[in-house]
């Protein structure tokens, strides 16, 4: 989202409350990946973000990496219990619950959309990816079609050099998940 050391790859700056659902997860006091907010407790990312035990706390409500917004301690994490970084990093989802509350105002901090469990995205769709201008740093961020989390940034062979395709993990897929690893707080649409 900000130009982290100037490396914002084929984009282009967001404005200040774009994407008010984007936060950076960091391990000890350091952006590490993004992720995104499900609702004033939780967020989602990759499970390989949090597959080393840390300090993890998330910052919310800015679009500078290194200022701003708020700070709110990880206080449980939920990877998918059948992620396996041996297997293509299969599975790569986890739900993040946090304290203090985020503060949803709507503007600078909201909740990102959902898909329906199951939802395709038709061949071809511009889709936008949002992350923070570092691409080691872009991982666990989401891929946006028609404003849904529909992908989450996974892995690419060294940051998606051509000709290979960076590899998404497939939200509406994980739907019910969610639903069922977020304490009952989330609802279906």
């Amino acid at each position: 989202m900000s130009v982290l050391q100037g490396r914002i790859v084929n984009g282009v700056e967001a404005a200040p409350g774009e994407f008010p659902h984007q936060v950076s997860l960091r391990a000890n006091g350091y952006h590490q990946c993004g992720a995104s907010i499900l609702n004033q407790y939780w967020v989602v990312t990759a499970a390989h973000c949090v597959e080393v035990p840390n300090t993890y706390d998330v910052l919310a409500g800015t679009n500078i990496v290194t200022d701003g917004g708020t700070k709110h301690s990880v206080t449980d994490i939920t990877s998918h219990r059948d992620y396996d970084p041996n297997d293509s990093w299969i599975n790569d989802i986890a739900v993040l619950k946090v304290s203090p509350a985020f503060p949803i105002d709507g503007i600078t901090v909201a909740p990102i959309q959902l898909p329906e469990q199951g939802e395709q995205v038709p061949d071809g769709a511009n889709v936008t990816v949002i992350g923070w201008g570092d691409l080691w740093g872009d991982s666990g961020g989401p891929l946006l079609y028609e404003g849904k989390i529909v992908g989450m940034v996974s892995w690419s062979y060294e940051c998606a050099a051509p000709p290979y395709p960076s590899v998404g993990t497939r939200v509406s897929s994980y739907v019910d998940w969610i639903i069922d690893n977020t304490n009952g707080t989330l609802v279906p649409h």
